[in-house]
């Protein structure tokens, strides 16, 4: 009995993924544009409230940074590297 080849499915899985390209091109950059401004946002209410906590400006500002690293663009890419 013969195994069956891993390589087999790659055209199936290639026909499949190419008609898709196109709109991941659109949707995924939109979608990342959406949740960076939500989340420049949302740092520039965290950044407040630490402030109106009495934490002073500067560490306010290195938690805020710390806080909005997760919706950069670099720290995924550094994930999979």
């Amino acid at each position: 009995m013969t195994k069956p080849r891993k390589d087999a499915n790659i055209p199936k899985f290639v026909g499949i993924i190419i008609p898709k390209i196109p709109g991941m091109l659109f949707r995924y950059p939109a979608l990342y544009l959406k949740m960076r401004g939500k989340a420049e946002k949302s740092g520039k209410i965290f950044r407040r409230e630490l402030i109106e906590q009495g934490i002073d400006a500067q560490t306010a500002d290195s938690l805020t940074n710390h806080y909005l690293e997760s919706s950069r663009i670099r720290s995924y890419v550094r994930t999979f590297r």
